[in-house]
């Protein structure tokens, strides 16, 4: 049994040497962009990314990590100077009820959202 063995795995080696392994090699190419447009590009890209400020977050796509950008609403309502803080002065707490729909409209429950109701013409 050896004996047909043998023979066979030598023509198997032979046609295994007998394989050339091309290899490609990659040259890198004229740059995209000048070395000293680096830069702008770069911002610009973060600011495409991130319109509100900061830095889009590595492994988090489409999320950006906050620093810079707009005050929160909190700090934005704590401005004495802002005309917008106060509004809600005066208003009735809110009562987390349904209330009756005005006239003209008819209650309808929600499609895509049951134990809503909404008040649409009728």
């Amino acid at each position: 049994m050896i004996r047909f063995l043998l023979p066979g795995l030598l023509v198997l080696a032979a046609g295994a040497s007998a394989q050339e392994r091309r290899v490609f090699v990659v040259s890198p190419g004229p740059p995209l962009l000048a070395p000293s447009a680096v830069p702008a590009a770069r911002d610009e890209n973060r600011r495409w990314l991130c319109p509100n400020g900061g830095s889009p977050v590595r492994g988090r796509p489409g999320r950006c990590d906050g620093r810079g950008g707009r005050p929160s609403v909190t700090a934005r309502a704590a401005d004495p100077g802002d005309d917008a803080a106060g509004w809600d002065a005066g208003l009735p707490s809110p009562s987390r009820r349904q209330l009756a729909c005005p006239a003209g409209t008819v209650p309808t429950e929600a499609r895509a959202n049951p134990g809503t109701t909404r008040c649409l013409p009728g």
